[in-house]
């Protein structure tokens, strides 16, 4: 009896954390439940998506860095390239749990957006809401938030790289500038993850509206809105 109301409390670590193991791969856990487990393929590479377009795979032990929000309960994380100046590169973020739940939201064309639902994250993914069983009446609710970097040069967008049959959502954060001379080795507040654990669904909303804040936050802080 004992053991079971312990496993239903909210664990005591808080906030998103990065946990590297012996093998230098990165899992990160969200109020002490693993979000994002590593992937250990996931070794730098030249990928060939969409025709002729050639991205650079890093693998996120070495391309995350991460940073607390005000709260404490989320973090902005930051990109890097391992030293050199790129225009366009993809980070393995890893693969999220199995049995979840999304809706996200995409462009689809320059200036629309649509929906995404039942674990599909389309490439050009902006937005995503993510439910993970918690508990028998409790779940855990995650959003995704991928901004404009901090110097406005360089957007980042999500999108699944698993295979047609893999259950699992292999999970890439892309960060480009749109310009080839446009470059940088390090992509500053990429994006915003958050969560919390409720037994009902309508507090996502406040979750949402928490990472809002939190950018806005952010902007107000570091960037010269004159420039």
């Amino acid at each position: 009896t004992t053991s079971r109301k312990k496993s239903h409390q909210i664990p005591e670590t808080k906030g998103v954390v990065i946990r590297r193991t012996k093998n230098k791969v990165m899992n990160l856990d969200l109020h002490g439940i693993q979000l994002l487990e590593a992937e250990i393929d996931a070794t730098e590479r030249k990928e060939k998506r969409y025709g002729a377009r050639t991205d650079t795979l890093r693998r996120s032990a070495e391309a995350t860095r991460i940073e607390a929000d005000a709260d404490g309960n989320g973090a902005f994380l930051h990109f890097q390239t391992g030293g050199r100046d790129l225009a366009r590169f993809d980070v393995a973020l890893g693969k999220l749990p199995e049995n979840i739940r999304t809706i996200g939201l995409s462009r689809i064309k320059r200036w629309w957006m649509a929906p995404s639902f039942n674990n599909t994250v389309p490439v050009e993914t902006q937005f995503l809401l993510i439910e993970i069983p918690y508990s028998i009446k409790r779940k855990l609710y995650v959003v995704f938030l991928p901004l404009i970097s901090e110097d406005g040069t360089f957007r980042c967008t999500l999108w699944n790289a698993a295979k047609r049959n893999d259950k699992q959502i292999r999970l890439r954060a892309r960060c480009e500038s749109g310009d080839k001379n446009i470059r940088r080795s390090e992509v500053r507040s990429a994006m915003w993850i958050g969560g919390l654990i409720a037994n009902d669904p309508s507090a996502c909303h406040d979750l949402i509206e928490r990472g809002i804040k939190e950018v806005a936050l952010l902007r107000k802080k570091r960037i010269d809105f004159d420039h």
